[in-house]
């Protein structure tokens, strides 16, 4: 017997995206709804009637109804497969949270939310073992009672959970310690972990499977679901990654001595074989350029903004220094060569804040400038 099922988490439905223009946020929080959907047609595709998602389904602990039935409705479309929800540390169990809610207004057949630490057999011979979360953050490895749990001999035992093997710092979303040695102690074909938001390898019968629509340019391989496959005579485990992302989180750094060097980059990104309307692109740029140059550079710049779904640019350590040719240009300017002139004293001598005004001041006035001189050439 084999069998086959979906690994997911960190759905975080009704995630907010502060920081991005109205129809981006939108966007972005209905591509996590869409994901759903490319994890239902991945489980069909692949013979599997069972998907897995260990934990974080939602992203907040009190959302609007509205936020709270779109899942299901995207989950009830998948009539040939179940789909299991664990409880994570965003949405984890609390009297009258998501999870009572979801009780009253009533599961699709074909969804099952584990809210208790118990195995339960999800198809002939096939054991889950889910370690739902009661808080945020605790002591105690909500795992530990899987080593003890009681299922049939020859039984095919898949843990279920949400925390962490590992020091992952900061990265890591919950405080919760999980430890590595539970598939061996609990004698389980396959762990199943959520939390990491990119795709990792534990061991061959351990995996985190990631977010499966990444945010905020992580490092960690985001964007996956993991299709599992475990064999019933011996229990050997074959993975394989699947892409559910609808938008690539790009990030890129660059040192610019003249605009020209953005060249290279822009086609870069359009080797990708990815629309330009999926592509989240994060820019740090680094340098020193002329007032010509940087002129030119914020030129590109609002070229990449308009094509691109959205554009980040730290330009802090980009900096502007006008030189012998911008001087000429601004001196010929009545009126104007003097101030460029103790702008640019003031922006090369002083460090910090002051310095940094002085230089976008002395920027913007150069543009002003040439942009008034070719008005006055019309």
């Amino acid at each position: 017997m084999t069998f086959r099922f979906m690994h997911t988490a960190d759905w975080q439905i009704g995630k907010v995206f502060g920081g991005f223009d109205h129809d981006t946020a939108g966007l972005l929080k209905e591509a996590r709804l869409g994901a759903i959907d490319r994890i239902g047609d991945a489980a069909v595709a692949a013979g599997a009637r069972h998907v897995l998602v260990a934990g974080d389904v939602y992203d907040v602990s009190v959302p609007e109804t509205r936020t709270l039935r779109q899942p299901l409705e995207r989950m009830r479309r998948y009539e040939a497969v179940t789909w299991h929800l664990l409880p994570g540390n965003h949405d984890h169990l609390r009297d009258g949270g998501i999870w009572d809610r979801l009780t009253a207004i009533g599961l699709p057949d074909n969804v099952i939310a584990h809210l208790e630490a118990s195995p339960s057999e999800i198809q002939n011979g096939i054991w889950l073992l889910p370690a739902p979360l009661k808080g945020r953050a605790t002591s105690l490895d909500p795992t530990a009672w899987m080593d003890s749990a009681v299922t049939p001999d020859g039984a095919v035992r898949i843990g279920l959970a949400h925390g962490s093997v590992r020091d992952f710092g900061t990265a890591g979303e919950t405080s919760v310690r999980i430890d590595p040695r539970r598939v061996k102690l609990a004698g389980l074909a396959y762990l199943a972990l959520g939390d990491w938001h990119g795709v990792l390898k534990i061991s061959d019968r351990c995996w985190y499977c990631g977010t499966p629509e990444p945010d905020r340019w992580p490092d960690n391989d985001p964007g996956h679901a993991l299709a599992v496959q475990v064999d019933g005579h011996d229990q050997a485990v074959e993975v394989a990654v699947l892409e559910t992302a609808t938008y690539r989180w790009l990030k890129r750094s660059q040192r610019i001595e003249a605009a020209g060097d953005l060249n290279a980059l822009s086609k870069e990104l359009a080797g990708l074989e990815l629309e330009n309307s999926r592509l989240m692109l994060h820019l740090t740029l680094t340098g020193s350029v002329s007032l010509r140059e940087r002129a030119a550079v914020d030129a590109k710049l609002e070229e990449f903004s308009g094509r691109y779904r959205h554009l980040l640019c730290d330009q802090a350590a980009l900096h502007s220094q006008p030189d012998s040719e911008d001087h000429e240009q601004l001196a010929a300017m009545e009126g104007i060569g003097t101030v460029a002139a103790r702008l640019g004293e003031i922006a090369a001598q002083e460090q910090g804040a002051q310095g940094q005004i002085a230089e976008r001041a002395l920027l913007r006035l150069y543009e002003l400038a040439v942009a008034g001189g070719k008005d006055a050439e019309r």
